[in-house]
């Protein structure tokens, strides 16, 4: 018999004398741990699962470097420790325990950045909108639970229509609904954007597990083992069902027992099987299906859903189609289930390769063939649909009955939006408490019943309770004729001709334009009230621009995609807007810049791949900068980062004799290349021209320590962000410097601002920097002061300035000043400040060069960067000046 004590014991004494700093101790059926395990001093990462430990081992607090836990597969259901010991411990794995609720001890963990608690019973029993909040989402929602008199079962679920335009998506749901329905050919209007209703489905769960579970509770159901052969019409049936609300029992079958759970309110019995009879809410959702829409529709397609992709004969296009819109719900739903339907079948009947397609998407649940003018197919279609969504296994998720209550209150507000404050009003009406309702707006905004972006700095302050009114905002600039004719360019003013102001208000344009720069369909041209929709732009392109990347010394990185989802390019257009060169920018290609180099960006739908041409110095800055963009888009489409051969593959050309002079270089797989250099093989052969080349020199550049966009251009963002909210933003100094902090840290910037140290928004100590900007290990990057001013005010400029200088004796690289004006005649404060910084001195310090770089930036004119260069101990360092005119009037 295997002895694992022993083998234990021998593996802690090799750690302790090798003085190890991993330690495997899994599989080994351990419930204690001996004394000596606290001499493992060097220890850093210890694996305890798959154990039988019921308690937590009390010496892992003597592991004073221990850095990660893996006690995962145990029996712990309470830890009764003090995790505070832990001073070092930043990866704790608890997954697959006995915990019912989170451990309260969790929360004395000081450091800790990785926590796992999957499978546990508390984890797995809260809907999947709460899991992904985390775990204090997952606590609340357990507390609520625990205070609420009375539990609910939601039964609601989501089915998306999807298809190509004019294939009949509206008709099939109005058929899908009402069976008896007259349709006329030709007198459906086009859907344009997303339309939005409700279908109350009554169906029938079999009354047995796993169903019943669904949609009774567990602590109401009561027992009773009736082993008979008696039909459900006996009176002694009836006195059961009577007496019990809730009956599980066996019924006699020709075949042998089953167990069933009834209801004595709905059972219904069809052929010696019980049912029990429940009503679905199913929201429908109903998609255009012209091509401007796609590259919006991806960020309404969620998991928890149905679909129904919706084809037509006659189109000659179910290739392209079936591709896209399989792959799109394969992406960004998570694979779930979807029902293919060829339409018209009245007209003309198709037949494609059903079984090859189900091998490739095995999400695939049925194929139908209907038609809603003969309604021929129907029955067997809606049947299936049915049960595809009686399958969904988040039916019946319990809920406490104030969450329902309040939902139900929203709803019947009859508003479109309300801002927070009312919202936080509402739900202390229903005595929940500001913490509490963040949660349940996150839940009901995942939901898809709401939307409210709690961690966005404007759209925070407002609940949209309406999607589709907000959708249609959205859509009616898309399909904007004169936005489409000036390629998806427009000014805030026009917003009031565009937009109904009875259901758009003029107070919420802003808002609308921020949800829109939020899904990443629209962008700001900086320092004007001019934005841009990517989708809408021009394909033609600048030649003579885009010749000079086509050079030997041009950076090449390609991906190619087994499959590319419209619009990624756009969403890059959109977060990258701040880096890009002067306005070349078009519908598939972008060109964007930083100090040193720049790049052109292309995308090939029909090659199924971008490309990236960078030119300059310090390339491979600017490619950390775009993959590191492209691998965010690529998170969010679900796509895998860690193995990206899954769905797509980096590509280098080779630069052997041959290639550098063909057109179609042979391209070598990125990761494939890095895996050989790991293993030591210096060289690899070019398919082309069979000439051995070395790895290290293809690839170099490629790999680059910096990956961060210069501070300017984060700085530019701001400025920019500020202008636009700065009704909504307090007018002292120190809130706008805590609007430009937030802004920068939400772009990953490490600034630390002054105020938030506890500092009062008046009084502040001579001396005091605003901002401080670090890297990630807390040295000091740039310092930033910003104040208020209307005419130019020599010492209160000389007094700022003077601050950077007196606090910044190694002389920093880059340090940031901004003006923050609201002056009637902005271009003349702007004349006199750069006038007064040519004649600038203070302790012997005089700028050097000053200069107005606000061309290189910024494409309007009310924000100005000005750029004054000077020496500190003998190192060139830059103060840029940033004025910002918030007396500009948008329209909007």
């Amino acid at each position: 018999m295997v002895d694992f004590n022993k083998i234990a014991i021998t593996r802690i004494d090799n750690a302790i004398k090798n003085k190890s700093p991993y330690l495997d101790l899994s599989n080994l059926f351990l419930n204690d741990l001996p004394e000596n395990f606290s001499q493992l001093e060097t220890l850093s990462e210890l694996d305890l699962s798959r154990n039988c430990f019921s308690e937590f081992p009390t010496v892992l607090s003597k592991l004073y470097n221990l850095d990660f836990l893996d006690l995962s597969h145990n029996i712990l259901n309470d830890i009764y420790f003090d995790l505070g010991k832990f001073y070092s411990l930043r990866r704790l794995d608890l997954s697959y325990n006995y915990f019912t609720d989170i451990p309260r001890e969790i929360k004395y963990l000081k450091n800790i950045e990785e926590l796992n608690l999957n499978g546990n019973p508390f984890y797995d029993q809260a809907p999947e909108e709460i899991v992904n909040q985390g775990i204090w989402a997952i606590e609340n929602y357990n507390n609520e639970l625990k205070r609420s008199k009375q539990i609910h079962r939601l039964f609601e679920a989501k089915l998306l229509f999807v298809g190509s335009g004019d294939v009949g998506k509206t008709t099939l749901i109005k058929v899908l609904k009402n069976k008896t329905v007259k349709i006329t050919v030709g007198e459906e209007q086009t859907t344009h954007g997303i339309n939005i209703n409700s279908w109350n489905l009554t169906t029938h769960f079999p009354a047995k597990e796993p169903y019943y579970n669904r949609f009774i509770d567990e602590e109401k159901l009561f027992y009773y083992d009736y082993e008979t052969d008696l039909d459900d019409e006996s009176d002694e049936f009836d006195d059961v069902l009577e007496i019990l609300p809730f009956v599980k029992f066996k019924y006699r079958f020709n075949d042998g027992y089953s167990e069933y759970a009834l209801s004595s309110n709905n059972i219904y019995d069809y052929n010696n099987n019980f049912f029990v009879e429940q009503n679905i809410i199913v929201n429908i959702w109903d998609f255009g299906g012209q091509e401007i829409y796609h590259s919006t529709h991806q960020f309404f397609l969620t998991k928890r859903s149905v679909y129904v992709f919706v084809w037509e004969a006659r189109k000659d296009q179910d290739e392209d189609s079936f591709e896209y819109w399989l792959n799109i719900i394969k992406y960004l739903s998570n694979s779930s289930p979807v029902i293919i339907v060829m339409n018209k079948l009245d007209v003309r009947l198709k037949h494609i390769d059903e079984s090859a397609l189900r091998e490739k998407y095995p999400n695939i649940i049925s194929f139908h063939n209907v038609s809603c003018v003969t309604k021929e197919g129907i029955d067997e279609f809606a049947l299936s649909v049915e049960n595809t969504l009686k399958d969904l296994r988040h039916l019946g998720d319990n809920l406490p009955s104030v969450w329902l209550d309040l939902q139900e209150y929203l709803k019947n507000l009859k508003k479109d939006y309300i801002d927070v404050d009312l919202f936080y009003s509402i739900c202390r009406s229903f005595r929940i408490t500001p913490p509490r309702a963040d949660y349940i707006s996150e839940y009901l905004h995942d939901l898809g019943k709401i939307l409210h972006f709690r961690k966005d700095s404007v759209l925070k302050n407002i609940l949209i309770l309406n999607p589709e009114w907000a959708t249609g905002a959205v859509y009616h600039l898309i399909d904007n004729i004169e936005i489409q004719k000036n390629f998806g360019r427009f000014k805030t003013s026009q917003l009031k001709q565009i937009w109904d102001t009875t259901l758009y208000p003029q107070n919420m344009h802003y808002e609308l334009i921020k949800l829109m720069e939020k899904f990443e369909l629209c962008f700001n041209l900086i320092g004007t009230d001019e934005y841009i929709i990517p989708e809408l732009l021009p394909l033609n392109k600048s030649k003579s621009e885009l010749e000079k990347y086509n050079i030997n010394e041009s950076l090449v990185f390609e991906y190619h995609y087994k499959f590319i989802p419209a619009g990624i390019v756009n969403r890059m257009i959109c977060n990258l807007f701040f880096i890009i060169e002067r306005d070349y920018f078009w519908k598939n290609c972008v060109i964007v810049k930083n100090d040193l180099a720049s790049a052109l960006i292309q995308e090939s739908r029909i090659e199924k791949k971008i490309t990236i041409r960078i030119i300059g110095y310090n390339k491979g800055s600017l490619l950390g900068i775009i993959r590191n963009e492209l691998k965010r888009i690529h998170l969010n489409l679900n796509y895998s980062v860690s193995l990206p051969s899954v769905d797509f593959v980096e590509k280098i050309p080779c630069s052997c004799s041959i290639c550098q002079s063909n057109k179609k270089p042979y391209l070598f797989d990125y990761n494939v290349l890095l895996r050989y250099l790991a293993k030591g093989t210096e060289y690899i052969d070019c398919q082309n021209s069979i000439e051995s080349m070395s790895i290290s020199k293809l690839i170099e550049g490629i790999k680059s320590t910096q990956t961060d966009i210069d501070i300017i251009s984060y700085m530019c963002l701001a400025a920019s962000q500020l202008q636009g909210n700065y009704l909504n933003i307090k007018d002292s100094e120190d809130s706008r410097n805590s609007f430009i902090a937030t802004i920068l840290s939400n772009k990953g910037v490490i600034s630390k601002d002054q105020s938030r140290w506890g500092k009062s928004e008046t009084g502040k100590l001579q001396g005091e920097i605003d901002i401080k900007i670090e890297n990630n290990k807390g040295l000091t990057l740039s310092i930033f002061e910003g104040f208020n001013l209307d005419y130019c005010n020599k010492s209160v400029i000389n007094r700022h300035i003077g601050k950077i200088f007196g606090y910044d004796p190694n002389g920093l690289r880059d340090n940031f000043i901004f003006v923050y004006s609201e002056t009637k005649n902005f271009i003349s404060l702007f004349s006199d400040y750069m006038r007064l910084l040519n004649e600038f001195s203070f302790n012997n310090y005089n700028f050097e060069v000053v200069e107005d770089i606000s061309s290189d930036y910024i494409l309007g004119t009310e924000i100005k960067i000005i750029r004054s260069k000077y020496y500190r101990q003998k190192q060139l360092c830059n103060l840029y000046h940033i004025l910002i005119n918030l007396n500009f009037q948008s329209g909007a």
